[in-house]
């Protein structure tokens, strides 16, 4: 087993899924609060374009534990939640 480089905190690692999602004013969806107004953010949802279970999909396919213990986490994971 690897060893874990970032715990989520916003992540259910026994059902690999987010426990929420952040929207923000403009329907934007997020994995997480630390990740708002990110210029770096790969990802685009906003529920006027999309649905919440498309979005949801997405992030759960960039965001998950093989990213986080890659050689090269998400940066905001890595400064906010590496342990």
């Amino acid at each position: 087993m690897t060893e874990q480089k970032i715990f989520c905190k916003f992540y259910n690692y026994e059902k690999k899924e987010f426990r929420e999602l952040e929207i923000d004013c403009q329907l934007n969806v997020y994995p997480c609060c630390y990740i708002f107004g990110d210029k770096k953010y790969p990802l685009k949802h906003n529920l006027l374009d999309t649905n919440m279970i498309e979005a949801t999909r997405e992030i759960e396919n960039y965001f998950n534990e093989d990213m986080w213990n890659s050689d090269e986490p998400y940066h905001k994971c890595q400064e906010k939640c590496k342990i």
